[in-house]
C-alpha cells in the first residue's frame, strides 16, 4: 500500500495472524474516523477560543500541536498497535494546530473557515461516492502515481520551509496569488483527493485481510491526516482567490 511502510502487501498476512480472532471492519474504521474527527473539532474550537482571548498562547499552542502530532504520527506509522491510545491524542494535537490557523485566516478573511470546511467535507463525500460506485478504481498504478505526486508536494513544501529559514524568502510557486500559485493549490487539492481514494481502498484491503481490531484506529488516523491536509489546501486556495 503505497506511502505507508506498515500497509504494504507483505504485512497483510501478518496482520491476519495477529488479530486474535477479532478483526477490523470497514464500518468500525469509519466509526473510529468519526470519533477522531469529533475530538479534533472540539480541540480546534477550544484552541480557537483560547488563542482569540490570549494571543500570546496562539503560537505555543500551534507549535505544540505540530511537533507533538508529528512525533505521534511517526510512532503510529511504525507501531500501529499504539493507534488506539495515540490516535485520539493526535486528534487533539491537530485540533490545537487547526484552531489557531483557522482563527488567523478567519480574522483576515471573514467567513473563509466555514467555506473551506464545507468544501472539504463536500469533496470527501464526492470522492467516497466515486470510490463506492466503482467510477474510480484504485489500482497499483494509481497508488504509484499518488505516492510520487504526494512525495513531490512534500518536497516542494520542504524546500519552501528551508528558503524561509535560510534565505528569508518565500517560494512564489506556493504563496503567490497569481495563476501559478492558484494552480499549485488546485494541484495539491487534487493530490490530497487521490490520497482519500487510496485511504478508502486501504480500509477495504485491511478488512478483507482480517487485520487486527487496532487497525480501525490506525485507519481513522490515516483518514484524519488526509482530511487536515485537504482542509489546509482549500483554506490556502480560498485565501489566494480573495487576495486577487
Amino acid at each position: 500500500m503505497a506511502g505507508n511502510p506498515t500497509l504494504n502487501q507483505n504485512n497483510l498476512d501478518r496482520f491476519a495472524a495477529d488479530n486474535n480472532g477479532v478483526a477490523m471492519t470497514v464500518e468500525g474504521a469509519a466509526n473510529k474516523a468519526l470519533i477522531l474527527f469529533g475530538i479534533m473539532l472540539a480541540s480546534s474550537m477550544g484552541s480557537w477560543i483560547i488563542a482569540a482571548s490570549s494571543k500570546g498562547l496562539a503560537i505555543p499552542m500551534m507549535f505544540a500541536g505540530l511537533i507533538v502530532g508529528f512525533i505521534l504520527s511517526l510512532v503510529m506509522i511504525f507501531k500501529p498497535p499504539t493507534a488506539p491510545v495515540l490516535a485520539p491524542v493526535y486528534a487533539v494535537c491537530e485540533g490545537l494546530l487547526l484552531g489557531v490557523i483557522s482563527m488567523v485566516f478567519n480574522d483576515k478573511y471573514s467567513g473563509i473557515v466555514f467555506n473551506a470546511a464545507l468544501i472539504t467535507l463536500s469533496l470527501l463525500g464526492g470522492l467516497l461516492f466515486l470510490y463506492r460506485t466503482g467510477i474510480v478504481k484504485v489500482t497499483e498504478k494509481f497508488r504509484a502515481i499518488v505516492f510520487g505526486a504526494t512525495a513531490a508536494i512534500a518536497l516542494t513544501y520542504l524546500i519552501s520551509i528551508l528558503m524561509r529559514v535560510f534565505f528569508k524568502s518565500p517560494m512564489p510557486l506556493i504563496h503567490d496569488s497569481g495563476p501559478i500559485g492558484i494552480g499549485f493549490s488546485l494541484l495539491a487539492i487534487v493530490i490530497a483527493g487521490m490520497n482519500f481514494l487510496v485511504d478508502f481502498d486501504n480500509f477495504e484491503q485491511l478488512a478483507n485481510a482480517k487485520a487486527p481490531k487496532y487497525m480501525e484506529w490506525y485507519c481513522g488516523y490515516a483518514i484524519l491526516v488526509t482530511l487536515v491536509w485537504m482542509y489546509l489546501e482549500v483554506l490556502r486556495l480560498l485565501a489566494k482567490l480573495q487576495r486577487n
